[in-house]
């Protein structure tokens, strides 16, 4: 399947006019060349014409978890891009990465994007996209979009553009990153990864961590998951309110940028919905928020500085129960 795939991809390359060359191991890319590899894929779909891209011969693109053509899905939509630009580079792996706003026929979503680099050449192009939820009759959802509250956040968080004091190792950042995903995986409070102080996550450009806006005193005796809100990072996994996550799974960890302690990963949360209620780790209980047999796909980027996750950004979204990617799998 994936030769077939390949070889269909090589004679989209020649029939849509795409430029492709043969690579030279000489072609290094650096931080700056990686991030205008991010631009140029970003002008290309604000122009909706990926003609002005270098891809491989057998270069694949996905959008939410599935193969398309180079040139359709979000390409047929893409409008203009927002003001927040998080930029992420692997020189190492020849991967780069980018969380930002842009709008889609005028309307702003958010985009997690990640490409991979060969030879100067696009070999890979990995999309989520954040659309906004729409209620009963198509009405506005009352969550503000992801896109409008990373707007209203300004710039994103100066952290993840920041050298660490000691670089740590490849593997070490991929095990602290995995350690949040196994900890949070029927998460029942017995373990945690490290967390600094300062830590603070936003899902979908909101705050799931020390959001202020929830002013009842702190308590492991919740009510109801969005009470957990106003932990910190180390107080909700403790507190084992997450045990409604049935597994993470197909976890990747494909983006690891040493110098500056980030790492960009992909994976789906499932959760089955079998249990009504979740017990945390104090033995009180809350009522399951999950009522029925759900799986997110998401991309989580993670500032890990001495061994400590520092800062989590996570893009979010549904697909249907127990999907898996139609391509990356590892």
């Amino acid at each position: 399947m994936t030769h077939q795939v390949s070889a269909l991809a090589a004679a989209l390359v020649a029939f849509m006019g795409f430029t492709s060359a043969p690579a030279s191991a000489a072609d290094s890319c650096d931080r700056t060349c990686l991030e205008g590899h991010i631009d140029k894929v970003l002008d290309a779909l604000t122009s909706r014409d990926p003609r002005s891209l270098y891809f491989t011969a057998d270069a694949r693109f996905t959008e939410n978890g599935q193969e398309l053509i180079i040139g359709d899905g979000f390409w047929n939509t893409a409008s203009a891009r927002g003001s927040y630009s998080l930029y992420l580079a692997d020189v190492e792996a020849g991967q780069a990465g980018f969380i930002g706003t842009m709008t889609e026929n005028g309307v702003p979503v958010l985009l997690a994007l990640r490409l991979r680099i060969e030879g100067q050449l696009i070999s890979e192009i990995e999309t989520l996209i954040t659309r906004p939820a729409l209620g009963p009759m198509d009405a506005p959802s009352p969550i503000p979009p992801a896109a409008v509250m990373l707007e209203q956040r300004g710039a994103p968080r100066v952290t993840f553009t920041q050298a660490v004091s000691r670089p740590a190792s490849r593997e070490d950042l991929r095990a602290s990153a995995d350690s949040y995903f196994t900890s949070l995986a029927n998460n029942d409070g017995r373990n945690t990864p490290l967390f600094t102080e300062a830590c603070l996550r936003l899902e979908n450009g909101m705050a799931t961590t020390r959001d202020p806006a929830l002013p009842a005193p702190r308590s492991l005796a919740m009510e109801n998951y969005m009470e957990s809100m106003q932990l910190d990072c180390d107080e909700q996994q403790l507190s084992g309110v997450f045990g409604f996550v049935s597994e993470i799974r197909d976890r990747r960890f494909p983006l690891i940028d040493r110098e500056r302690g980030v790492v960009l990963t992909f994976s789906f949360f499932d959760h089955s919905g079998r249990d009504r209620v979740v017990t945390l780790s104090d033995g009180s209980t809350m009522p399951n928020p999950v009522n029925t047999p759900t799986t997110l796909q998401i991309a989580e980027l993670f500032k890990i500085d001495n061994g400590r996750i520092d800062q989590i950004e996570a893009v979010i979204i549904d697909v249907p129960y127990g999907m898996k990617s139609a391509v990356w799998d590892q």
